[in-house]
Formats: structure tokens, sequence, C-alpha cells
């Protein structure tokens, strides 16, 4: 039954060029009724414009995922100048520290 599906046989992304005949009696009810279904112009109308709105989020999707790949990049990014921010107030109090020390050292002379 699943045959009924194949998607080496299709014509577009929703119509399957499939012959009742190549299924069994059983399952030609249901061929018949996706055939009937797909000359249905308002059906034909629905499924390009679940096409349409599929295309739509997918590309929401993907700028959605660049936008966090940015953020999470400028987030790395912050992060490297706190480290470095962090690293120049060490530098600087350790210079201050010295800078007293030098000051007490002269005054006790």
């Amino acid at each position: 039954m699943l045959s009924i599906f194949d998607q080496s046989q299709k014509e577009s992304n929703h119509i399957l060029n499939i012959n009742e005949k190549d299924f069994p009696e059983k399952y030609r009810d249901i061929v018949r009724k996706l055939q009937r279904a797909i000359l249905d112009d308002e059906i034909q109308n629905t499924m390009d414009i679940e096409d349409e709105i599929i295309a739509e989020l997918a590309d929401k999707e993907r700028r959605i995922g660049d936008l966090i790949d940015c953020i999470n990049q400028k987030d790395t990014e912050i992060s490297k100048k706190d480290t470095e921010i962090s690293q120049k107030d060490y530098a600087l109090n350790e210079k201050d520290k010295l800078i007293e020390e030098l000051k007490r050292k002269l005054g006790e002379k």
C-alpha cells in the first residue's frame, strides 16, 4: 500500500504519477480517491498554500538560526573582552600595590 506514495513516480511536489492498475484491487479505491483529490482545484490550491507556508517557516527558522549563531558569536567576543578587562584590572591593581610599596619605601628613607 505504501508504494502508492513512492516518490520516484512524482510529477511535482504534490502529484504522483501512478496507475491504479499497478496495485491490487483492494487498494484501487484509495488510489482513485487520491487521484480525485488532485483534480479538485481547491485541494490543489490548499496544497500550494501549505507549501508556501512551509517554505516561509523554513526560511524564518533559518534566519532565527543565523541570529542565534550571531548572538552566540557576540557572547563569545564579549566573554573574551571581559577576560581581557579582568586581566588589565589585575595588572593595574598590581601596579598600584607596587607604587604604594615604593612610596612607602621612599618615605622610610
